[in-house]
């Protein structure tokens, strides 16, 4: 695309690239000599597989501007012009206010990558509502909502986090269609789970022992 405005949109889809461009919301994405290419309040929460310039939010853009942007979703990517906002970008690209889940719980909110000041957050910020309301917070509006509790990830809707809201004590929320996910998703650390549903203990109980993560909890 060249010249073209994209604001407030949204992936949660698996999207597959056969070679360069790929991105979460925009492949390729260029300035004509009239008007900027901007994309702005956009999220992506799918996977992204592709060749090079493979990004969560944008494949390659030159002379444009990505701002207000947030990428919960997993880059698939061999090539080293990837990340998780964008995959390749020029001097003249400006990027601010962007954010990213790094797949991992032992990141602190509020780090960044170093290269354009994307700022960084682990799966404990995202589930726990923190990384919402720092965002909000930063950007100074309130773009990101999160029903804390039962969303997995901040959208357009839903709730406006505030800080009474967060809950730290959270990592993972899982339902009863979920239950291969859970089994699957444990870690050695230790994690506090929230089971939006019923599992039927007969087939899944021994599952919840991963190593030295045990299952703690009430079951009705």
């Amino acid at each position: 695309s060249h010249g073209c405005s994209y604001n407030r949109c949204f992936n949660d889809g698996f999207i597959v690239c056969r070679d360069a461009y790929c991105g979460g919301i925009v492949g390729y994405a260029a300035t004509n000599y009239q008007k900027l290419t901007v994309i702005k309040d956009c999220i992506n929460a799918g996977h992204i597989q592709g060749g090079e310039q493979t990004g969560g939010i944008v494949g390659y853009i030159r002379d444009g501007k990505v701002t207000n942007c947030l990428n919960v979703g997993t880059i698939d990517c061999i090539e080293s012009t990837r990340g998780p906002i964008y995959g390749e970008i020029n001097s003249f690209t400006t990027i601010s206010n962007c954010f990213a889940k790094v797949h991992g719980a032992q990141y602190k909110a509020g780090a960044t990558d170093g290269k354009s000041a994307i700022i960084e957050f682990g799966e404990r910020d995202i589930f726990s509502g923190r990384a919402a309301y720092e965002m909000n917070r930063i950007m100074g509006n309130k773009l990101f909502r999160q029903n804390v509790g039962s969303d997995y990830y901040p959208s357009f809707a839903g709730n406006v986090v505030k800080s009474s809201d967060i809950k730290d004590d959270i990592d993972l929320i899982y339902t009863a269609e979920d239950a291969t996910d859970f089994i699957v998703g444990l870690s050695d650390q230790y994690a506090h789970i929230v089971l939006k549903g019923d599992i039927d203990m007969k087939n899944s109980f021994v599952s919840f022992y991963r190593n030295s993560c045990k299952f703690h909890g009430t079951i009705d």
